[in-house]
């Protein structure tokens, strides 16, 4: 019996205070790790921001889009048109969280693709314009965001 004498109720409040301990700790660990998450949330937000800016430049300046590159065709009836295609930003972008520790984050970009286009009799006085917007389209691309940064 002396070991039951050993357990006292002096040991029983000291096991309940270690678990109070252990269980404040515990709190405290999480609300931490929430906390850094919603840091994390918020830097790829704002630097998603940041990215479509620079993306839709890089893109407009470079390929198929931007005004320095037009390109003239004779169409059926005998005019020549001359078309270049630009990139504008639209509503609906958004980050979101994807549970995966490497790419913890996606991004949705919209943007609308334009197409601009202009009639003359002749090839020079086409490229000189003045050109209309004849078609719009909304595109959405996905991003990954991956060791703090966007990729794509």
């Amino acid at each position: 019996m002396l070991g039951l004498a050993s357990y006292t109720p002096g040991c029983a409040i000291k096991r309940l205070a270690w678990v109070v301990v252990l269980g404040f700790a515990l709190l405290v660990f999480q609300g931490h790790t929430g906390w850094a998450a919603d840091d994390d949330a918020q830097q790829a937000k704002s630097s998603f921001e940041v990215f479509k800016v620079e993306w839709m430049k890089k893109v407009n300046g470079y390929g198929d889009y931007g005004e320095h590159n037009v390109k003239v065709e004779k169409d059926p009836q005998g005019q020549y048109v001359a078309t270049y295609r630009l990139i504008a930003p639209a509503e609906g972008s958004e980050v979101k969280a994807t549970g995966d520790k490497f790419s913890p984050f996606v991004g949705l970009m919209k943007y609308e693709e334009q197409t601009f286009q202009s009639r003359a009799d002749t090839p020079e006085l086409a490229k000189k314009g003045p050109f209309k917007c004849e078609k719009e389209v909304i595109i959405t691309e996905i991003f990954r965001y991956s060791k703090g940064k966007w990729v794509f």
